[in-house]
């Protein structure tokens, strides 16, 4: 998803075209535009409005058996989301939220990632 990046007291925030204000913790990357990557499994799905969350609309479910990838709007996008077999159906509403935490940026032009801050982790 195509995002802004902005720091305030210490902490990364990013803003897509839904999610005004993401938390991205402690990341190394100037303020600027970037591409924030999120895996399948790092949305949430729900079937009711909740914190941080937008509506979504179903467009097409893979079955994998013991989950399901649903191919859900955000905005013009089309993002990938996993959830458990029988959540929704083609064309039903659901409502999305990103773990912030899992998610990744990418500087748009180089197509490279920008590292989280691991001091915390040893080399």
């Amino acid at each position: 998803l195509d995002c802004n990046v902005i720091h305030v007291e210490g902490e990364t925030f990013a803003s897509t075209a839904l999610h005004s204000r993401i938390s991205l913790g402690k990341v190394s990357a100037e303020p600027g535009t970037y591409v924030l990557g999120i895996r399948p499994h790092h949305f949430l799905a729900q079937h009711a409005p909740g914190k941080d969350t937008v509506e979504s609309e179903v467009r097409l479910v893979e079955n994998f058996g013991a989950e399901h990838v649903l191919h859900v709007t955000y905005g013009e996008q089309l993002v990938a989301v996993v959830a458990p077999p029988g959540f929704a159906a083609e064309g039903s509403k659901v409502h999305i939220a990103i773990q912030a935490k899992d998610a990744h940026l990418f500087d748009p032009e180089t197509g490279l990632i920008v590292r989280r801050d691991r001091r915390d982790v040893a080399a």
